[in-house]
């Protein structure tokens, strides 16, 4: 077994080792004009009443990776943090509705285009798709009473995103951007236990609906290039 191992190793450079020197020049080069962009959120989110009688600012943040693909647009995958406050848990047919401020934890993959409106200014839009974790933390009733015994349970939803920004140069490398987003994550049934009247653990289900954030999103933007130089 450890001999056809090694052999399979030694074969594989056989056919990797003449060509990697050719092709590690133009990988490389390829990579420094790919980009990297951080970004901070602050958003007014909520879903259902609360985005009208609950929500407050919140705040959140991006981390991307994008790859030009020349006469087209930029390729990328966006991680995004979001912490909305106060969403609003809909028990059908009863009057035990919860708040809860869940954790979203999305990965999105997103096509955004840059048009340049002057020599240092330009204008970027984008808009994305990718699954969303959902770490939800202690519901509270209505009025901030929070239920100790209700262990929300966390759940995968998705997440599509969209924004448009005004993108400065700030540097030969390095622009600053700043501008509106929005996502929108279905959130659906959220499931959690309680004890029944007979005392005994049951299962129940909520209706979270659909998130909605709208945001305020201010970033910085770079090359690969730039970044590891």
């Amino acid at each position: 077994m450890k001999k056809s191992f090694i052999a399979s190793i030694l074969l594989l450079q056989m056919f990797i080792q003449p060509s990697y020197a050719d092709e590690s020049d133009g990988l490389s080069g390829d990579l420094s004009n790919a980009s990297v962009t951080l970004s901070y959120r602050s958003a007014v989110a909520g879903n259902h009443d609360s985005l009208s009688k609950y929500s407050a600012f919140n705040h959140g943040g991006s981390l991307g990776v994008y790859y030009p693909i020349p006469g087209l647009a930029d390729i990328g995958v966006e991680v995004d943090v979001l912490n909305p406050k106060d969403l609003f848990l809909d028990r059908e047919k009863t009057e035990a509705d919860m708040l809860t401020s869940p954790i979203l934890y999305s990965g999105i993959l997103k096509l955004q285009k840059r048009v340049a409106l002057a020599d240092d200014l330009g204008l970027v839009g984008g808009i994305g798709l990718g699954p969303t974790y959902v770490v939800f933390d202690t519901p509270t009733s209505k009025d901030k009473k929070p239920f100790e015994k209700r262990e929300l349970s966390s759940k995968w939803s998705l997440a599509a995103v969209g924004d448009l920004s005004l993108s400065i140069a700030l540097t030969e490398y390095v622009y600053g951007t700043i501008g509106y987003s929005l996502q929108y994550s279905p959130l659906g049934k959220v499931a959690f236990e309680e004890t029944d009247s007979k005392g005994k653990p049951a299962k129940v289900e909520v209706d979270a609906s659909a998130l909605f954030a709208h945001a305020l999103k201010v970033g910085i933007s770079t090359t690969f290039g730039a970044f590891l130089a």
